[in-house]
């Protein structure tokens, strides 16, 4: 059976009605979940609306532009990113009050 982490980060693991469990599971009991990536990345992974929301209105706390948003799954995807996306250049990996301004302008 796969962990937790691996659920997480498995494309296959979405493409049933299963994952919801997972979620539920998720926000009931580890919240604010640390997430060991298949190729060891880690990133913090939140399931409550509440918690989202704090950490997408606290761009000094969460800076977007750290280490970008959406976790990498390979090194192959992350080069492909960072030389697509570099950071502060998406408007979803875009902190204020640039993205304000990026927001505007779309």
């Amino acid at each position: 059976m796969k962990t937790v982490d691996e659920r997480l980060t498995d494309p296959a693991s979405f493409v049933d009605e299963s994952f919801y469990e997972l979620l539920a599971q998720l926000r009931r009991d580890d919240p604010v979940h640390w997430t060991v990536g298949r190729n060891g990345a880690r990133f913090w992974s939140l399931f409550k609306h509440a918690d989202i929301k704090r950490v997408l209105g606290d761009a000094e706390s969460f800076s977007s532009e750290r280490e970008g948003m959406v976790p990498i799954m390979d090194e192959a995807l992350k080069e492909a990113n960072m030389n697509t996306f570099k950071r502060g250049e998406s408007i979803i990996a875009t902190d204020p009050p640039r993205h304000g301004k990026l927001r505007e302008l779309a």
